[in-house]
């Protein structure tokens, strides 16, 4: 027993066990965990109706010494219909969880955090990069952070892989949509 007292008395003096700590982050260089859980949809509809006509009618006839002609005219109509529309929605979610460190500490108290996470799954990358600004009141007594509760959030999801090169258009698919 005084062993083990002996062994946890000296990894706490050599920095080894923090006996009195807190797990939650506060400083700049401490970590804290952040589940993020966001979800975002857009729609956008348009429409636009657009008609015109116009006619006109010309017409004439002999008179005085040429009284014989028969009455000639002419008639024209010209019109044009236009209806049109479109339609855009997308739809995005996003689900991780991901350590972040504290950069800086406001006057206030607030912590503005950094994370990054890289995944590799048989050749296909992704990153998943988050930053904003934690209340230190929002954090959990387990140092986790909902994403939810993050100031000035952004979090970015990227990948590169053999999905990533079958999105892309190709350079014949490029040309023709830079052309038309």
């Amino acid at each position: 027993m005084n062993i083990i007292f002996l062994l946890i008395v000296t990894a706490a003096l050599f920095g080894q066990i923090d006996l009195f700590g807190d797990p939650i982050a506060r400083n700049v260089g401490d970590l804290i965990t952040v589940q993020i859980i966001e979800s975002s949809s857009a729609q956008s509809q348009t429409s636009l109706k657009n008609s015109q006509s116009e006619g006109n009618a010309i017409s004439s006839s002999g008179t005085g010494a040429l009284s014989f002609l028969p009455a000639i005219g002419v008639d024209f109509e010209n019109g044009s219909d236009f209806n049109g529309g479109g339609q855009t929605s997308r739809k995005g979610s996003v689900q991780a969880t991901i350590t972040a460190r504290v950069i800086e500490r406001l006057d206030n108290g607030n912590l503005v955090i950094e994370g990054k996470k890289k995944v590799d799954i048989s050749g296909e990358e992704s990153y998943v990069m988050i930053s904003g600004v934690v209340r230190p009141y929002d954090i959990s007594r387990n140092n986790y952070v909902r994403s939810d509760r993050i100031g000035e959030l952004a979090v970015s999801l990227k990948g590169r892989g053999e999905m990533d090169r079958q999105q892309k258009k190709s350079l014949i698919g490029r040309l023709l949509g830079w052309v038309f």
